[in-house]
């Protein structure tokens, strides 16, 4: 699973400077919008009075020609409007597998969106969360911007509503509690046993491996519960699953951990949760 790409028909999406990309490696984030605009200044308007995170940004540029840069910490950070749609074909999956957006609002009147926004940090040394942290904050208050159809990460290959977004970045208050469900694809399927199974997507750029679990006996909300809850353990402890280390669903019941390739086309290894009559 590849990560998506700035339009390339647009030379704007490129244009990180030489210092941008020196240190830690650019990560993007994108709005759908409606219009052919963004709101700049309301936009800036808010960023000056917002603390991101517990920084505040600093040494604006722009917005020229839909390019706005400023500094958060030690991240360059770049936001830029692209007068085009964000690549459908790469939104078609996202849109039928959401979990972030509200069933009476019909998530296909994306594909009508007109323009899209890149939000890029780069640069700057933080801890893979701590990054992320500051990408999330500056992009929720796009999101809370007039004309914001939907936030799409990346990294997690899904689409999220603007209001709930905004909302979750809003209520980040230290990089003790990230917000993994904007972060990570939780994806549940259902075997033909009645069991259920599920794979992530976000794991890797956090510093860890994906998790794959084949089969388990869990309904999809507890599962996906019980993973997050994993997933909060690693962070706070480190990548301290073992191959070969068992862990608890429950007190009767022992999970295998085994270091595998992935069978839902994830690069390299992945965490596989195997409960006692998996193989």
């Amino acid at each position: 699973m590849s990560k998506s790409k700035p339009n390339p028909s647009d030379d704007r999406a490129d244009d990180l400077s030489e210092d941008d990309q020196e240190g830690g490696e650019p990560i993007l984030a994108f709005v759908l919008l409606e219009g052919e605009s963004f709101p700049f200044e309301t936009f800036i308007d808010q960023l000056f009075e917002t603390a991101m995170v517990d920084v505040w940004a600093e040494a604006f540029e722009g917005p020229d020609d839909g390019i706005f840069r400023f500094v958060l910490d030690d991240e360059s950070v770049t936001v830029v409007l692209l007068p085009s749609q964000y690549p459908l074909d790469e939104l078609e999956g996202p849109m039928e597998t959401s979990l972030l957006w509200p069933q009476d609002d019909p998530i296909e009147r994306l594909r009508k969106h007109q323009t899209h926004l890149l939000i890029a940090v780069a640069g700057g040394e933080g801890a893979a969360i701590r990054r992320r942290m500051l990408l999330t904050a500056v992009t929720g208050l796009a999101a809370g911007q007039q004309g914001a159809m939907a936030v799409y990460w990346p990294e997690a290959t899904h689409l999220v509503y603007p209001p709930l977004f905004a909302e979750m970045a809003a209520d980040i208050a230290s990089s003790e509690a990230p917000p993994l469900w904007l972060w990570l694809d939780l994806r549940v399927f259902l075997n033909d046993d009645g069991t259920s199974g599920l794979f992530t997507t976000g794991m890797r750029p956090l510093g860890f491996m994906e998790i794959e679990i084949p089969r388990i006996e869990m309904q999809p909300g507890e599962l996906r519960e019980w993973v997050l809850d994993i997933v909060s353990y690693l962070i706070e402890n480190g990548p301290v699953l073992n191959d070969g280390d068992t862990i608890g669903a429950a007190e009767e019941q022992r999970i295998l951990v085994r270091h595998r390739p992935s069978q839902f086309g994830h690069e390299g290894n992945v965490l596989c949760l195997l409960c006692d009559s998996g193989s």
